[in-house]
């Protein structure tokens, strides 16, 4: 199972159809030229950006995990 799954996360004019996969007890660093989309794809990932695709965090969905 991944901790993380991005499937062709869309945001218009910044993210076009991002797909990744981080499986769980992996560290992963996000490095890249400036504009590049690092934080973007953090702020989606994070659910604090709309984006289309799908984002799971384990084998939940992002807008069904409660954070309460």
């Amino acid at each position: 199972m991944n901790a993380l799954t991005l499937t062709a996360a869309t945001v218009p004019g910044r993210l076009h159809n991002l797909s990744l996969a981080i499986p769980r007890g992996t560290l992963a660093g996000l490095i890249g030229p400036n504009g590049s989309g690092k934080s973007t794809l953090l702020q989606v990932a994070g659910g604090l950006l709309p984006a289309s695709g799908t984002i799971l965090w384990g084998d939940q969905p992002l807008p069904k995990i409660s954070f309460t």
